[in-house]
């Protein structure tokens, strides 16, 4: 049985024959076994600089790297949605621990660039591993991935822009946009703004109400401070038209930061009603 700290990597009695390690930003702050399926699963330890995946039946170093990777990108997800650590890997093809399964026989390649300052313990011996009982964590959603990317970048216009695709995704998977046919067959889709509101009509009144407090037309205001003046001058950069040069001019920073505060809100409390039952309004 091999070990990154505490964290069990390989081990024969186990089921999960395959899997692989990355190197974080930062040590986890927190400890915890997070089930994505019935056959895979990824942990993190406290103080550990690696997040771990394992799974089942791999059968050669690139399935395992690639799997592996998707594996841990989804469960750093669910530990940022669920407010437990913000983290994100780094060097991942300098720094890895990759193992897979393959006639019988389990294979564990290490590699090192020699990059890393951590301080790493790895453990081998013949016992039993005991497996932590996981958590119970909400199901996931791709939304994910964007809301945790924008709480780990450094990057004001980034983290809002993550987070505008983390409420777009999430609203789309809810309410599509409507497509239509021309005459000559071309399609048409709905523009953004209208696909927008008629969202928004949708969703619990008191989301809105109790995010732009005051306003007459909180949907209105919805698009005109979030969409119109915070996401379309970020995700454009047009000669002749406004757009926000990263940074640049501060009342534009602190427009998107009292943007982005509002929107995170909304995205949270939409999340508790249209995926699970965490966040409390």
């Amino acid at each position: 049985m091999a070990k990154i700290g505490n964290i069990t990597i390989v081990n024969k009695s186990e089921a999960f024959n395959s899997g692989a390690a990355f190197l974080m930003q930062k040590p986890s702050p927190v400890s915890s076994v997070i089930t994505l399926d019935r056959n895979s699963i990824v942990e993190v330890e406290k103080d550990n600089p690696y997040v771990v995946a394992r799974t089942q039946d791999l059968d050669s170093h690139q399935n395992a790297f690639d799997y592996g990777h998707q594996l841990v990108q989804k469960g750093l997800d669910i530990l940022s949605i669920t407010g437990q650590s913000d983290l994100g890997t780094r060097d991942s093809t300098d720094e890895n621990f990759v193992w897979w399964c393959s006639t019988n026989r389990i294979t564990l390649r290490i590699t090192d660039s020699g990059n890393s300052n951590c301080n790493l313990n790895i453990t081998c011996d013949n016992g039993t591993a005991s497996v932590e009982s996981p958590s119970i964590y909400p199901s996931y959603h791709e939304a994910y991935r964007y809301f945790r990317l924008s709480q780990i970048t450094d990057d004001l216009f980034d983290a809002y822009r993550n987070m505008y695709l983390a409420f777009e995704l999430l609203a789309s998977s809810h309410v599509p946009r409507t497509e239509s046919k021309t005459k000559k067959g071309k399609t048409i889709w709905e523009s953004e703004s209208v696909w927008l509101k008629r969202y928004l009509r949708t969703i619990n009144k008191d989301i809105l109400t109790s995010t732009f407090l005051g306003a007459s037309d909180p949907i209105q205001e919805f698009v005109d401070e979030i969409y119109k003046a915070a996401r379309c001058p970020l995700f454009h950069a047009k000669d002749g038209e406004s757009f926000f040069s990263p940074h640049g001019e501060i009342e534009n920073r602190q427009a998107i930061i009292e943007a982005i505060n509002k929107l995170t809100r909304i995205f949270l409390l939409l999340l508790d009603v249209q995926v699970f039952k965490f966040f409390a309004a």
